[in-house]
């Protein structure tokens, strides 16, 4: 039901459901974090997206992926640096994913590393070649680097793929 209120944008209700099923589950599941934090990041409370992966972290310390949705967080923040440490790590430590690179190259975005973003964005095309939100990244990076006429293919194509592809990323600052 979680993932309905998202796909129809209905984001207060999703945090509802998500505080009902924390309540069941006494606070301790960090993946409900997770997914709240995800929730917390696309409408723009970004404060509350950085607590609970931080708080994800202290349950589970090993789990590398929750570095790699922290770092994007900390940069959103105004923390781009600590932000590109947590996802060096998640990218070393963890196995290769798509979303790893993604959130990296947002994260050298807001660095201005724009060759760095745009090499990060190919990486999660690599990885994971039918996931539409690394061929939509992989476009924003080659029109980065200039090369606008296969970027807009790329944008293009994931749109056909996913028509509402470009609204998660756009709140990562990948566009």
């Amino acid at each position: 039901m979680i993932e309905i209120y998202r796909y129809r944008q209905q984001y207060d209700l999703a945090l509802q459901a998500i505080e009902e099923v924390m309540e069941l589950q006494s606070r301790r599941d960090p993946v409900i974090y997770i997914i709240r934090g995800h929730f917390h990041r696309d409408v723009g409370r970004l404060e509350k997206s950085l607590q609970d992966f931080d708080k994800a972290l202290e349950l589970v310390p090993w789990l590398e992926s929750i570095r790699a949705d922290r770092c994007l967080a900390l940069a959103l923040v105004g923390n781009a640096e600590e932000g590109l440490r947590d996802c060096d790590r998640a990218i070393d430590k963890g196995p290769p994913t798509a979303a790893n690179f993604l959130n990296r190259g947002a994260v050298y975005l807001r660095l201005n590393r724009p060759d760095e973003a745009a090499a990060d964005f190919e990486r999660a095309f690599d990885v994971d070649p039918d996931d539409p939100e690394a061929l939509y990244a992989r476009g924003v990076g080659r029109r980065l680097k200039g090369d606008t006429a296969r970027g807009d293919a790329d944008i293009a194509s994931a749109k056909a793929l996913a028509p509402k592809v470009g609204r998660r990323l756009e709140t990562m600052g990948i566009k």
